[in-house]
Parts: structure tokens; sequence; C-alpha cells
């Protein structure tokens, strides 16, 4: 909608941009400062969550542009608003046609920003953009484009390795592309090699590795494994979230294999491309329902009481819970 608005030059009062791939959020909202306001900063305000208040966004809204046809008004990762949304959805039928008002949220889970009142009110304007994650022949397609840019080429294959190692984050990719890129330097060809040599494994793959020793009830080798990811300074806290967020997603794919899903379905109705499911589709084959469900409670559990504080040693905390998660039959 809001790429659709800058070709033709015409914009609504507000939108709200949104989603899970920051990447793209960021490029979008790069393209309507450009088509906007090019140079010209001064018809250009811009509010975070430290800075922005009701009050200073209506005085910036406004202020008519200076010699040019429109103010561009940037609110970023404010939760929208929270406690002033109330006030600013009396205001959108008042904004002046020269002022574009865009609320961005790059931090806000999908599902809270869909329930927020002032995203519905800028919904119903028609000014709602939700950015997702790309499918997998997008992610292949930006790595095989970032690579070519450069004189460089990649199998499909070796694409689809760099992704399942790295992650589908496009900053990421664009990061560990960059590397490659330099490290390559006297190479047209990247293969698998390259990228062992110089890409960081996502913490999920050593998350992953962690929970096969659990589900084998092998707690020594899962707690080796832990203690490898806190040498390499890894917080504790976020492996025990990484657990859960793993487990939750074993869950799901469990509970979908029993409905007799295939592969390629069940991708589908998750969001991810297929590769990024081969750990959780695997593990699976060797956990069912009821340790996944005893599993997450226990996760969840342990979170609760590091966020009340009943848990001081967070890596105490968790070795305990690795204990107990490979002790679940």
């Amino acid at each position: 909608m809001i790429l659709n608005d800058i070709k033709i030059n015409q914009y609504l009062p507000a939108y709200v941009i949104y989603g899970d791939e920051p990447y793209i959020i960021d490029l979008d909202k790069k393209k309507l400062i450009n088509a906007v306001i090019g140079d010209n900063t001064m018809n250009y305000s811009y509010f975070d969550s430290d800075s922005a208040t009701y009050d200073l966004i209506k005085e910036a809204a406004d202020t008519s542009p200076f010699f040019a046809d429109y103010r561009l008004i940037v609110v970023e990762d404010t939760s929208l608003l929270s406690k002033q949304a109330d006030k600013l959805i009396k205001y959108l039928p008042q904004i002046p046609s020269s002022t574009i008002l865009v609320f961005i949220e790059k931090k806000m889970e999908v599902k809270a920003v869909e329930k927020n009142k002032l995203f519905k009110a800028i919904k119903e304007l028609g000014g709602d953009n939700k950015i997702m994650k790309l499918s997998e022949n997008d992610l292949l397609a930006f790595v095989g484009n970032r690579l070519s840019k450069a004189g460089k080429k990649i199998k499909s294959s070796d694409a689809k390795y760099l992704i399942s190692k790295v992650g589908d984050s496009l900053y990421t990719l664009y990061n560990e592309t960059e590397k490659l890129i330099s490290s390559c330097k006297d190479k047209e060809i990247v293969d698998m090699s390259d990228i062992d040599a110089v890409c960081v494994d996502l913490i999920e793959n050593n998350i992953y590795e962690i929970i096969t020793y659990v589900l084998k009830n092998d707690s020594n080798n899962a707690l080796r494994l832990f203690y490898d990811a806190i040498e390499s300074k890894v917080n504790s806290q976020r492996i025990i979230s990484n657990l859960y967020y793993q487990f939750n997603e074993m869950l799901l794919v469990r509970d979908l294999k029993d409905r007799k899903m295939s592969p390629a379905a069940i991708a589908k109705k998750l969001g991810k491309p297929s590769f990024m499911l081969k750990n959780a589709m695997n593990l699976t084959n060797i956990a069912d329902k009821h340790r996944l469900k005893s599993s997450l409670s226990l996760i969840t559990e342990v979170l609760e009481e590091i966020r009340y504080g009943n848990i001081i040693d967070e890596k105490i905390g968790a070795e305990m819970l690795i204990i107990k998660l490979s002790s679940i039959n």
C-alpha cells in the first residue's frame, strides 16, 4: 500500500508499518522519507519511545510544510502510544492534508499491534502495512542478488545452508553476505567451506543440539553444550528463552504432524521456509506431545521464577532446568 502511494505521490493522513522483518520496515521508511522530503529535514519530525507525546506529535502535525507539499512525521517503537492512543484516534480526522503521520513498530509482536486501538483506527483509513518475513525463494533470491552485485555466485544448496546456519533475518543475511564478499575477494563461487569459515552459527543450532541430548536423557552432554554457550558469552536467560521458543515450535510441529499434514504444509502453516523447520521436524520424531507439553510447562515455570526474582543466579537456574528436562520421560 505505502509503496504504491509513494509511486503515485498521493498519501493518506496516517500509516502503520509493522511486522517481523525489520530490514524491510527500515527500507520502506527510507523510501518514504526520500520520496516525501528528500534532504529537506525542515519538514521532518521524528519521535521515539523517549520523546513521543500526543502534544508534541499534534504540534508537529499542525505545522504547515515549509516550501513543500508535505510534512512527514515518523513515530517509532512507541507501542502505538498505549495510554495516549485515544487522543490520537480523535485527532486523526483533523490531521492536515499536508501532513503524513507514520507509526513504525518493529518491537511489538504482530498480534499485539493488530489488537491496538490506534492501529485499528488507522487500518480503517487503509494505512496498515504489514511486513512479514520472506518466503524461502525470496530469501534465496536475496542472498543470490547480494552476492551477484559483488560479482559472486552461490549454488542454491549452499545458499540454503547459509540461511539455515545464520537464520532468516535479512539484517543478519546482509551482514553475513558482506563478510563472505570480503573474505572471498579472489573467488567467484562462494561455497559451504567459505560459509563455515566466516559465518557464525545461530544460537538456535546450539539450542537444538542441547534439546537433542535432553530428549535422549543425556544431561551431561546437554550441560556441556550449555557451558560452551556460556563460554561464548551467551546469556543464560537467553538460552532459557530460546529453549522455550524451540520447544513451543516443536509442539506446534508435532500437533500438525499428528494431523497428517505434510512438511511443506506445516512450513506454510507456520510461515517458515521448510528447511528452517528441519531440526524441529526431526526432534518431534523422538518426543511425543506429552513430553513436549511437560517440558514447555517446566521452562515457563523457570522463566516466571526469574521474572519475579525467585531465581537470582540465572546460570544455576538454567543448569537445574536442563537436568530436570533431561529426566522427563
